[in-house]
């Protein structure tokens, strides 16, 4: 009999429990938990943010290199030299520069386009090149 009554006692102190609320003991429980995990899931969504920015302006850097590049040996201005500029209001914070140099042998040049941005205060830049045929250096 006595274990039925400490049945009934314990389902009692639950069940009052239940009408009172949480202890003070849980509430801090629970505040020191947010306290912990809250600024490191914030941190760990800012650095995603700030990654999926660095590789969204990385892809529009290659495609602008890209078309540069494109443009450069399309005209055949790569016996230029070096050039660089920009690329107007279209992508004003993004700068280029291409650059011509001798390969291996005499009628193989490399021509380099560099574009150049920044991304939280750091500089970037992303290369691209291409061996092109030199016909007028024979």
């Amino acid at each position: 009999m006595n274990h039925h009554h400490c049945k009934n006692r314990f389902a009692w102190r639950s069940h009052h429990r239940l009408d009172h609320g949480f202890t003070l003991l849980e509430v801090l429980a629970s505040l020191m938990l947010i306290a912990i995990v809250l600024p490191v899931a914030l941190r760990a969504i800012s650095v995603a943010a700030a990654n999926a920015s660095l590789a969204a302006q990385r892809t529009e850097a290659a495609a602008l290199a890209q078309m540069k590049l494109n443009e450069v040996i399309v005209a055949r201005d790569y016996d230029v030299g070096e050039q660089e500029g920009d690329f107007g209001d279209d992508w004003p914070s993004y700068q280029w520069r291409a650059a011509t140099s001798k390969w291996s042998g005499p009628s193989l040049l490399q021509v380099d386009t560099t574009v150049n941005w920044v991304h939280s205060g750091m500089e970037r830049s992303l290369t691209l090149s291409s061996l092109v045929f030199d016909d007028q250096s024979e």
